[in-house]
């Protein structure tokens, strides 16, 4: 992948077309939703989709299997709103689609709509096996430097 914000943003762009059609009232979130995305993909990189939001989207599975929004720490880059249940932080990120799951005070809902819950799935997950493929040239010039450093020798 040449440019991973390019490539990114227009994945995530896809999904939320896709989930607008769904939820047309949800629109003005997605918007949000993909502006963070684009922010994200051009300060954070990679790891930001390939870790992070993973790690948000195992943060929401343990949610669903306890059945409310328990306290936790969200993981780094996930930005957080005010509280919803003192003490306890909500996330804004993917906030339209957690509120439709989930009541005010972190409870989940009876009536879980369950392509809420495959769109964060897909949201939270789509690039977590990504590999990125390094170029020959870029691998052989790290390995001759780490051999130069192993070795002790100025060149």
């Amino acid at each position: 992948m040449e440019n991973f914000a390019t490539f990114v943003t227009a994945l995530y762009e896809g999904i939320f077309d896709d989930a607008a059609i769904r939820w047309p009232d949800l629109k003005e979130h997605f918007g949000k939703d993909l502006s963070y995305i684009r922010s994200a993909a051009e300060a954070r990189g990679e790891p930001f989709f390939t870790v992070t939001l993973p790690e948000f989207g195992k943060v929401i599975d343990r949610w669903l299997d306890h059945g409310y929004m328990s306290p936790v720490v969200f993981p780094r880059g996930i930005p957080t709103t005010g509280v919803f249940f003192a003490p306890y932080r909500a996330p804004l990120l993917f906030s339209g689609l957690l509120w439709r799951i989930f009541s005010e005070s972190g409870v989940l809902l009876a009536d879980v709509e369950a392509d809420v819950v495959l769109f964060l799935r897909t949201l939270t997950r789509v690039c977590e096996k990504l590999e990125s493929p390094v170029s020959f040239t870029a691998l052989r010039k790290s390995v001759k430097e780490f051999l130069r450093c192993r070795s002790g020798s100025p060149s």
